[in-house]
């Protein structure tokens, strides 16, 4: 039903399509201060009870070497998110705020 997926959790990034590429700032390929940074985040949606959230960021099919096996990656953890907060900003992976609670 239409009206059941409305209220499903949903973790989105505004600057870019589900399933789509990154742009090139987001990874090790970009420039400068432009390099490597963490994409803007917002979800929707979060169940009612909810205590904290954890985001884990994960490179499923980083390989170590050209042609070496995909092996994944843990390129940053965040834990004990306020279910209040909705979003996380461009670049947070370099910043140190909290976000959550002890």
């Amino acid at each position: 039903m239409a009206g059941d997926q409305d209220q499903t959790f949903k973790l989105v990034s505004p600057t870019f399509d589900h399933g789509g590429k990154f742009p090139r700032q987001y990874t090790n390929g970009g420039q400068g201060a432009r390099k490597d940074l963490s994409p803007p985040l917002e979800w929707y949606n979060v169940p009612e009870g909810t205590k904290s959230l954890a985001l884990v960021v994960e490179d499923a099919d980083a390989t170590s070497e050209p042609d070496g096996p995909a092996v994944p990656w843990t390129h940053w953890v965040l834990v004990n998110i306020l279910p209040s907060i909705k979003r996380l900003p461009e670049g947070l992976s370099h910043k140190e705020e909290s976000l959550g609670h002890e």
